[in-house]
């Protein structure tokens, strides 16, 4: 009998085979290549003003996926994992590095830190999601403080995503159902536009029950019931440009104490309680297209995370940043250069009945006022890029802790055009990282003194090289993130992650197939680390890989696709005795059918069988998989689903 890893591999050959077949005849007739389109959106510039490569999903792969998760959003980038198989508990981490050590921004809007550990700071629906990029390792001054492991930018769809020129109104409306967990999800977007005007509103609810895993195993705690509004309005007028950007989502169903694992092999109890989880961002931006020397952008944005739960006691955490930024693009010939200020005020705040030392909260703030200044050069087929930033921080903790500290950050890439096809590339960044917020749950005014806490420093680099004929794509890079001093509750430690991403792809008319491999091992002061130890830091992931392949049918609105999730075996050798299991490697094929009704114009239908094979597995990123008394919590088993996209 076949290894279910096996089964799938060859499953996934097959899917590659047939798509491949299907259009052979049609792919030798173009002369010219075909590369589709992809879209590269920072919430303030439109791209990172780096020489290195960075990482994009474009509209197209959104759309594919815009009533699943933000694990559904990555699944082509390997470097990029996803754990905690409920969309509450996700935590992303790239390059190994764990989210909350990203510069990350959705439409200018910094993230805030988590309301817990046990929770994400990035609940996002893929359904108001226009484009994600991802600087990896080496982010540009100009991203914002403290982006320790890279930066990442969120864009929503706005107005004019859904309004051809000249269309004044129009929308969509989405209903999708999913057989496990027999989950229901509507979204409604209107959108208008009118002599400079525009405006759009969404919103989503999506409803159901707790799903199983592979072996028919109920996950208690993990059923759907979240809210999701955006509202993005803009004017421009002449060379002016306004916006205005406002999203929450709401997740109300009862969770476990813990909702990223499964349970308790030892016996302690894992509970379902009542919860609610509310993050929202706001932000407001103007920018001028003046002149080559003179265009500036103005952004003053907000985020909140709030998480109350019953512990059986009331308990609340909360977690916000305000910012504020100003920000002017010149050009001179070949070179560009971003330079400004940015302002941030973050904070977190645990208040709980079970604790008399924290009933009336219990808080950390930080106040970061930074400088930076960012610049690409081309000439002939070299280009250079280069930043930096001087940050003062103003930490504040428990028991009347505060501590002010500064320091500067850099960065410099190169990218070398070999020929018309093959670039090589290299990046390092040596950045300042502060004192880095708790999250709120972990706070403990009775046992922290923070005597041993020093700012953090990353020491980063990458180097590597792309190829890109119009139609092949390769790539290879080696990282190494070093992250000196990072905060582990009220003491330092040493952090680290290193390995390399590979990539392979080929598109064709209509088409495209390929696969991304990554590897990241992480360390904790020179050792070998598991989950625990690498708790909000990074996590250990080993050899992940990921392989897609899509095609449309020409006039036929058929569209055929899948992927492939893939994660070798894995053993940490943490020092922690009770790190004894190694991680099971696991394949996991997923397939997808997609049609646009020819009788009802707009109307598009599309299928998506996620699991095919049924596989029990907990995904890569998902926490404490090597612990012997942890269960970990399973991604879902088979699931059949549907959805229907109408536009108005």
């Amino acid at each position: 009998m076949l290894h279910p890893c096996s089964r799938t591999l060859l499953a996934g050959t097959a899917l590659v085979s047939i798509l491949t077949a299907a259009v052979a005849s049609q792919a030798q007739e173009v002369t010219d290549p075909v590369v589709l389109d992809q879209i590269i959106l920072d919430a303030s510039r439109g791209e990172f003003l780096t020489a290195d490569p960075s990482t994009t999903v474009d509209e197209e792969d959104i759309e594919d996926v815009r009533t699943g998760d933000i694990k559904d959003v990555f699944q082509k980038e390997a470097s990029i994992a996803t754990g905690g198989a409920q969309p509450i508990a996700q935590k992303f981490y790239v390059n190994g590095v764990d989210q909350g050590n990203l510069n990350i921004n959705i439409d200018a809007a910094p993230r805030p830190n988590a309301a817990t550990h046990h929770t994400t700071a990035n609940y996002i629906d893929p359904g108001l999601l226009r484009s994600v990029g991802v600087a990896g390792t080496v982010a540009p001054a100009s991203a914002g403080p403290f982006a320790l492991g890279g930066a990442v930018a969120f864009e929503t769809i706005s107005a004019s995503d859904f309004l051809r020129a000249g269309q004044t109104m129009g929308g969509s409306v989405t209903l999708g159902y999913d057989g496990n967990g027999d989950t229901r999800t509507g979204a409604l977007t209107l959108a208008a536009q009118h002599d400079g005007f525009e405006i759009l509103g969404y919103a989503k609810r999506a409803d159901g029950n707790e799903y199983e895993d592979g072996d028919g195993t109920s996950y208690p705690g993990t059923a759907t019931d979240y809210t999701s509004y955006l509202l993005k309005a803009g004017y421009t007028t002449g060379d002016h440009v306004f916006r205005l950007s406002t999203q929450t989502i709401t997740d109300d169903a009862p969770r476990t104490q813990r909702p990223n694992f499964g349970g308790f092999n030892t016996g302690r109890p894992h509970p379902v309680i009542k919860s609610k989880l509310r993050q929202a961002s706001h932000s407001i931006r103007y920018s001028y297209a003046g002149s080559n020397l003179f265009n500036p952008e103005l952004t003053l944005a907000y985020s909140k995370s709030d998480y109350d739960i019953d512990d059986p006691s009331s308990t609340q955490t909360n977690a916000d940043i305000l910012k504020f930024k100003a920000m002017n693009t010149a050009t001179f010939g070949a070179a560009t250069v971003e330079y400004g200020f940015d302002v941030t005020h973050a904070e977190v705040e645990y208040k709980g009945t079970w604790d008399a030392s924290v009933a009336d909260g219990a808080d950390e703030t930080s106040k970061v006022f930074g400088l930076f200044a960012q610049g690409e050069y081309e000439f002939s087929n070299v280009t250079l890029s280069g930043g930096v930033r001087y940050d003062t921080q103003s930490f504040e903790g428990l028991n009347d802790f505060d501590d002010d500290v500064d320091g500067f950050s850099g960065n410099m890439s190169a990218r070398y055009a070999v020929t018309d096809t093959l670039d090589l590339y290299a990046g390092y960044a040596n950045v300042f990282g502060g004192i880095e917020l708790t999250d709120a749950f972990s706070i403990d005014p009775t046992a922290w003194a923070y005597t041993d806490l020093d700012p953090s420093r990353a020491k980063n680099w990458k180097a590597g090289m792309e190829y890109d004929d119009g139609r092949i794509t390769a790539g290879l890079e080696a990282f190494d993130i070093s992250i000196d001093n990072a905060r582990d509750v009220d003491r330092n430690v040493d952090f680290r992650s290193r390995g390399f991403n590979a990539r392979l792809g080929y598109s064709w008319l209509g088409g495209e197939a390929g696969i991304t491999v990554a590897r990241a091992t992480p360390e904790i002061d020179g050792d070998d680390a598991g989950a625990y130890e690498t708790l909000d830091l990074g996590a250990p992931l080993g050899t992940m890989a990921a392989i897609y392949a899509r095609h449309e049918f020409g006039d036929t609105g058929l569209t055929l696709g899948g992927t492939i999730e893939f994660a070798d075996d894995y053993r940490t050798d943490s020092p922690d005795p009770d790190s004894d299991r190694e991680i099971d490697g696991y394949a996991v094929l997923n397939l997808s059918a997609e049609y646009q009704i020819a009788t009802m114009k707009g109307a598009v239908l599309r299928l998506d069988i996620k699991n095919v094979f049924d596989e029990t597995y907990a995904d890569r990123g998902s926490y404490g998989q090597e612990y012997s008394s942890l269960i970990p919590l399973n991604e879902p088993g088979r699931n059949i689903g549907i959805r229907l996209d109408f536009k108005l």
